[in-house]
């Protein structure tokens, strides 16, 4: 806790000194001491509410005190809002007034309120038993079949961010309810509840998994597939539990998941048959596709996908949504993702795999994301082929390379793939070099190395040593030189 006397701009019983000094150390500080001093701002200095709260903010973040899990409002009668609204909810869940509307409306102002801000999800966890309180809602809704949408919301928003705050107990009953699901804007919320709870948290990860959470998730999302909600969050959610990114755990599970949607699932199957059929659907056709892109790990799958007429619906779909720049991005994703196969990359250039992104290229020269995905595709499939290469070169994309250099100077990623890609093109066959010579390559290529040096430094390098020109490949060392012998 922090007396007064750490903020002493204002007093003079200490120094200003000293009080940054004491800022080095104490660099976080409780939700009560923020609280005291907003209010102390308002009864000793006799400020207006919201400038006692701004100054107390602009006071912490000078001193480097870490506010980000504060709540940044100011109570009225000693309490937030959300916690005066977790109280109340309380009382309605121990006595017989749970049917009531008042109920249900105090559901929805608390799942708003939790929505909101982080810092008022993780407050409300530290300072009331909300998550049990919630849960009982959850359970008292399905046991008397009133307000369980709402109940699930407000859970939802809880754990946005807090996947800890689940448990097994919780799993369990989230996993049984949508398994018996007939709503779709309740297994909406559930699909988003399972997203939520496996983003950076292995361990239920493998728990959903173990409970059979994949199936359920592909069963919902073709009993549902005329609502793309739905099916946007079963697919949401199914990405999540190939994840890895929870930094407590030295190896996750994220292969595997993956190897289980394909292998025991029919997880390509399922996606393929339903990218199939409604393909036309843009919210559909991104999320399907942008699964299909976490289940491409092994080499074999990359193969399965071409058996199962998979590019011929990619084609169609960038056909379909040419205007739709999101659709078009998770398609040229996937296609990179099954190009690691080699036979695949032979497949896909017999069939016309240049001419569906030529067109895509000249249409979103303009947008970064779509040309980075296209020229990391493109380095893919002519990876140590010639033949691949001329192909490239003959259909006229070496002009649509530099202008996208040209037109993202300042994008690291667009300079990078470009490189690669140039350096792919003219590596075994550098007769071709002359073509991006000419267009003045060499020039870009230095000008992003010097703007990007840590981004692409090695990759620029080997596009200007593979296009003949000139370029520094000695590594000079930088170490200090103790105890190196002689």
């Amino acid at each position: 806790m922090f007396s007064r006397t750490y903020y002493c701009i204002r007093v003079n019983s200490l120094s200003v000194s000293k009080a940054m000094a004491e800022t080095t150390v104490l660099k976080t500080i409780s939700q009560e001491t923020f609280d005291g001093v907003v209010q102390e701002n308002i009864e000793e200095f006799e400020m207006p509410p919201e400038e006692a709260l701004s100054d107390a903010i602009q006071q912490f973040k000078s001193q480097g005190v870490n506010i980000n899990i504060i709540i940044k409002e100011v109570p009225q009668d000693g309490k937030h809002k959300v916690i005066s609204l977790i109280l109340s909810l309380s009382d309605k869940v121990k006595d017989d007034n749970w049917e009531k509307d008042s109920t249900k409306l105090l559901l929805l102002e608390l799942a708003d309120e939790l929505s909101q801000d982080l810092s008022k999800r993780y407050q409300a966890c530290k300072a009331t038993n909300v998550t049990d309180v919630l849960f009982r809602c959850c359970t008292m809704s399905t046991e008397k079949s009133c307000h369980q949408l709402e109940s699930f919301k407000a859970f939802s928003a809880l754990v946005n961010g807090q996947p800890d705050e689940a448990t097994n107990e919780h799993i369990q009953f989230f996993i049984s309810n949508l398994r018996e699901c007939q709503c779709a804007s309740t297994a909406e919320v559930l699909c988003t509840i399972f997203m939520r709870i496996s983003t950076m948290q292995e361990m239920n990860r493998q728990a959903l998994v173990k409970c059979g959470i994949i199936n359920i998730l592909m069963q919902s999302m073709e009993k549902f597939i005329d609502h793309v909600n739905v099916v946007r969050e079963c697919c949401e959610a199914l990405r999540a539990l190939t994840l890895d990114d929870d930094v407590r755990v030295p190896f996750g599970q994220s292969h595997e998941h993956s190897k289980l949607m394909v292998t025991e699932h029919d997880g390509l199957q399922r996606f393929v048959k339903a990218l199939k059929e409604h393909h036309s659907d843009s919210t559909i056709a991104k999320e399907v596709t942008s699964t299909l892109s976490k289940l491409m790990v092994r080499n074999e799958y990359c193969q399965d996908f071409i058996d199962l007429q998979g590019f011929d619906v990619l084609k169609n779909m960038v056909i379909c949504h040419t205007k739709n720049s999101g659709v078009i991005k998770q398609s040229i994703d996937l296609l990179q993702a099954i190009s690691r196969n080699d036979d695949v990359k032979i497949y896909l250039m017999k069939n016309g795999v240049v001419d569906m992104l030529l067109p895509v290229l000249e249409k979103y020269i303009a947008n970064p994301s779509i040309c980075e995905s296209s020229f990391a595709a493109l380095t893919t499939v002519s990876l140590r082929n010639p033949t691949h290469s001329k192909i490239i070169i003959d259909s006229k994309l070496s002009p649509i390379i530099v202008q996208a250099m040209k037109v993202h100077g300042k994008h690291a990623g667009v300079q990078r793939e470009s490189c690669m890609l140039i350096r792919n093109l003219v590596a075994r066959t550098r007769e071709y070099s002359p073509v991006f010579i000419d267009l003045g390559v060499e020039e870009l290529i230095r000008s992003a190395r010097k703007q990007h040096t840590s981004a692409l430094d090695d990759q620029a390098k080997a596009a200007l040593r593979d296009l003949d020109l000139d370029v520094d490949l000695k590594t000079p060392w930088v170490g200090a030189g103790h105890g190196v012998q002689r």
